[in-house]
Protein backbone atom coordinates (compact mmCIF):
# COMPACT_ATOMS: atom_id res chain seq x y z
CA UNK A 1 0.00 0.00 0.00
CA UNK A 2 2.91 2.36 0.69
CA UNK A 3 5.02 1.27 -2.27
CA UNK A 4 1.85 2.03 -4.48
CA UNK A 5 1.78 5.49 -2.56
CA UNK A 6 5.25 6.20 -3.21
CA UNK A 7 5.23 5.26 -6.96
CA UNK A 8 2.17 7.52 -7.76
CA UNK A 9 3.76 10.30 -5.46
CA UNK A 10 7.66 9.49 -7.22
CA UNK A 11 6.23 8.61 -10.68
CA UNK A 12 6.74 5.54 -12.81
CA UNK A 13 6.05 2.11 -12.31
CA UNK A 14 9.78 1.05 -11.66
CA UNK A 15 10.53 -1.91 -14.02
CA UNK A 16 7.72 -3.61 -16.08
CA UNK A 17 9.25 -7.10 -17.45
CA UNK A 18 7.52 -7.43 -20.99
CA UNK A 19 8.42 -11.25 -21.86
CA UNK A 20 10.81 -12.58 -24.20
CA UNK A 21 11.59 -11.11 -26.99
CA UNK A 22 13.54 -13.29 -29.38
CA UNK A 23 15.30 -16.69 -28.44
CA UNK A 24 17.77 -18.83 -29.69
CA UNK A 25 20.12 -21.98 -29.88
CA UNK A 26 24.05 -21.22 -29.46
CA UNK A 27 26.62 -23.93 -28.76
CA UNK A 28 24.04 -25.99 -27.00
CA UNK A 29 22.56 -23.31 -24.20
CA UNK A 30 18.92 -21.28 -25.47
CA UNK A 31 19.88 -17.78 -25.13
CA UNK A 32 16.37 -15.74 -24.64
CA UNK A 33 16.63 -12.03 -24.89
CA UNK A 34 13.90 -10.39 -22.38
CA UNK A 35 14.40 -6.70 -22.30
CA UNK A 36 12.85 -5.12 -19.28
CA UNK A 37 10.49 -1.68 -19.68
CA UNK A 38 12.14 0.83 -17.71
CA UNK A 39 9.56 3.95 -18.27
CA UNK A 40 10.50 5.41 -22.07
CA UNK A 41 13.60 2.64 -22.17
CA UNK A 42 14.67 -1.06 -22.46
CA UNK A 43 17.10 -2.68 -20.33
CA UNK A 44 18.88 -5.41 -21.59
CA UNK A 45 18.23 -8.88 -19.78
CA UNK A 46 17.75 -12.07 -20.71
CA UNK A 47 19.04 -15.94 -19.72
CA UNK A 48 20.79 -18.98 -20.54
CA UNK A 49 19.65 -21.97 -20.51
CA UNK A 50 21.51 -25.50 -20.67
CA UNK A 51 19.23 -28.67 -20.77
CA UNK A 52 15.56 -29.35 -20.07
CA UNK A 53 12.87 -30.17 -17.73
CA UNK A 54 14.39 -30.80 -13.63
CA UNK A 55 17.79 -30.95 -14.89
CA UNK A 56 17.53 -27.53 -16.64
CA UNK A 57 20.28 -24.84 -15.41
CA UNK A 58 19.74 -21.41 -15.53
CA UNK A 59 21.74 -18.22 -15.40
CA UNK A 60 19.81 -15.21 -15.61
CA UNK A 61 21.78 -11.48 -16.52
CA UNK A 62 20.84 -7.50 -16.78
CA UNK A 63 22.84 -5.05 -18.04
CA UNK A 64 22.94 -1.54 -17.48
CA UNK A 65 22.64 -0.82 -21.30
CA UNK A 66 19.40 1.05 -22.55
CA UNK A 67 17.69 2.05 -25.45
CA UNK A 68 14.32 3.10 -26.92
CA UNK A 69 13.89 0.36 -29.50
CA UNK A 70 12.87 -3.08 -27.91
CA UNK A 71 14.30 -5.22 -30.62
CA UNK A 72 17.02 -3.49 -31.14
CA UNK A 73 18.09 -4.20 -26.80
CA UNK A 74 16.58 -8.02 -27.97
CA UNK A 75 19.56 -8.17 -30.32
CA UNK A 76 22.12 -6.65 -28.09
CA UNK A 77 20.83 -9.03 -25.02
CA UNK A 78 21.54 -11.99 -27.50
CA UNK A 79 25.20 -10.61 -28.35
CA UNK A 80 25.52 -10.39 -24.61
CA UNK A 81 24.50 -13.45 -23.99
CA UNK A 82 26.91 -15.30 -26.59
CA UNK A 83 29.51 -13.41 -25.13
CA UNK A 84 29.38 -14.72 -21.82
CA UNK A 85 28.97 -18.39 -23.10
CA UNK A 86 32.29 -18.01 -25.28
CA UNK A 87 33.85 -16.66 -22.11
CA UNK A 88 32.61 -18.03 -19.06
CA UNK A 89 30.66 -21.33 -20.53
CA UNK A 90 29.77 -23.96 -17.96
CA UNK A 91 31.06 -21.43 -14.88
CA UNK A 92 27.74 -19.40 -15.36
CA UNK A 93 26.08 -22.33 -13.50
CA UNK A 94 28.36 -21.81 -10.53
CA UNK A 95 26.57 -21.40 -7.03
CA UNK A 96 29.90 -19.04 -6.08
CA UNK A 97 30.50 -15.76 -8.04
Amino acid sequence: MLGGLLRRLFGGKGREPSGPAATEEYQGYTLTADPVREGSVWRVAGRIQKGTGPDARVHEFCRADTGPDREEIAATALRKARRLVDEQGERLFDDNP
